[in-house]
């Protein structure tokens, strides 16, 4: 029984690792059209109840991930502290934000999931390293699993809506 739990706990953190691949492509695909369609806004950006639900419930760490994978660009610390604000993700329940974010950001170096670029001055920016098409992604979360589970068969994540999502995406993207 333990043994099937560890393997739905992965199973299902692997679900949520494409999700938020496929919601950062589509928030940055949607952000540029939006460029191109819309005129410039007056006010601030809405946020979603649903997107403000979620953001509150994420944890920092989960968070700046997301930010840097939607950017695919370099961030300053700043950078990434005004996005989280303009996201209004609720950086004001913490002592010290900038200091959570640098910790997290280092992290993340650490383990090879960001690179580390040192600018001007003192300032250092960041950039997700994982520069992958979505496929590439899904497969390697798909072989993870298997080697996590020890399965030797198709796991049933192949099936899971993540996985579909992220191949309706990937033909979608190839027929433009």
């Amino acid at each position: 029984m333990l043994r099937t739990v560890e393997r739905d706990i992965a199973r299902i953190a692997a679900d949520r690792d494409v999700l938020n691949m496929l919601i950062a492509e589509k928030v940055k695909m949607r952000d540029g059209l939006r460029l191109l369609c819309e005129p410039l806004p007056k006010e601030p950006p809405v946020v979603t109840d649903a997107a403000q639900s979620m953001l509150q419930h994420a944890g920092l760490t989960d968070a700046v991930r997301m930010y840097l994978q939607a950017k695919r660009d370099y961030a300053s610390v700043s950078d990434v502290i005004t996005g989280l604000e303009a996201v209004r993700y609720p950086l004001s329940r913490m002592e010290n934000p900038r200091a959570a974010i640098v910790v997290i950001l280092s992290r993340l170096v650490s383990k090879g999931d960001i690179e580390r670029k040192e600018v001007q001055g003192d300032e250092v920016q960041f950039r997700w390293t994982d520069q992958r098409t979505l496929s590439e992604m899904v497969a390697d979360q798909m072989l993870n699993l298997k080697r996590l589970t020890g399965e030797t068969t198709t796991p049933p994540a192949e099936n899971s809506l993540a996985a579909t999502l992220a191949k309706q995406f990937t033909e979608r993207t190839k027929k433009k």
